[in-house]
C-alpha cells in the first residue's frame, strides 16, 4: 500500500483519498499499482459517494476523447460514485493506450532487468558451480577408470611380489636337496671305511691266532 494512501485511511481523509485516485488514472492509467489500494479503500472507508447522473456516461469507446476523460474528471469531483470510477478506469485505459503502451515496456523492461541482477547475484552468492548432468556423468565415469587402472597395477605389483616369492621358495629348496645329497654321500664314504677297517682287525686278529 502506498503511504499517502495508508495516512489517508487511517485519517479516515475521504477528499485525500479521492484526489489520490484520480490523480492515478492520469500517472498510472494501467492503475495496476494502486489496484489493491483502491480495494482496500472500498471495504474500509467510505470513499464513494451513491451515484448521481450529472454528464451521461458514454459507452461508445470510439467517443472515448480526452475532452471526454476530463468532463468524467469535473463530474467526479462532484459525485464520486463508484459507477462513474470504474467507467473511468475503462475510459482510462483507451484514452492513455500509447502511455499504457510505454508504462508496460518500461515494467517489462525492468523486471527482465531486475531478473538478471538477481541471476548473477544468485551465481555470486553459489558456493558450488552449476554442473550439468552430462558433466557429472563424465566426471563419474573419469574417477571410475582411474579407480579400476589403479587395481590393475596393485593386482600386477602383488602378483610380481608373489612370483618372486615362488622363485626364491624353489632355490632355497633345490639348495636343500643338494646338500642332502652331498651329506647321504659323506656318511656312506664314513660307514664303508668303518667295515674295512673292522674287516681288516679281525683279519689281523685272526692271522695272530693261527700264527700261535
Amino acid at each position: 500500500m502506498h503511504d499517502e494512501v495508508k495516512k489517508c485511511a487511517e485519517r479516515n481523509d475521504i477528499k485525500g483519498l479521492r484526489y489520490i485516485f484520480v490523480d492515478a488514472l492520469d500517472v498510472d492509467p494501467t492503475f495496476d499499482k494502486y489496484r489493491e489500494d483502491y480495494e482496500y479503500c472500498k471495504q474500509k472507508t467510505d470513499i464513494f459517494d451513491s451515484h448521481r447522473e450529472i454528464s451521461p456516461l458514454i459507452s461508445n469507446r470510439s467517443q472515448w476523447t480526452l475532452q471526454y476523460w476530463e468532463q468524467l474528471k469535473l463530474d467526479l469531483m462532484k459525485n464520486f460514485s463508484e459507477k462513474r470510477f470504474e467507467h473511468m478506469i475503462s475510459v482510462a485505459r483507451v484514452v492513455y493506450a500509447e502511455k499504457i503502451s510505454r508504462l508496460e515496456q518500461e515494467r517489462q523492461k525492468k523486471e527482465q532487468e531486475e531478473s538478471r541482477k538477481n541471476a548473477v547475484e544468485q551465481k555470486r552468492r553459489s558456493p558450488e558451480p552449476v554442473v550439468d548432468t552430462v558433466r557429472m556423468k563424465e566426471m563419474q565415469d573419469q574417477r571410475i577408470a582411474e579407480a579400476q587402472k589403479k587395481l590393475e597395477e596393485e593386482n600386477k605389483r602383488i602378483e610380481a611380489e608373489q612370483a618372486e616369492q615362488r622363485a626364491r621358495i624353489a632355490a632355497a629348496q633345490k639348495n636343500d636337496t643338494r646338500s642332502d645329497i652331498q651329506y647321504g654321500r659323506s656318511m656312506q664314504k664314513k660307514a664303508l671305511g668303518i667295515v674295512l677297517v673292522g674287516v681288516l682287525l679281525i683279519a689281523i686278529i685272526f692271522i695272530m691266532v693261527i700264527l700261535h
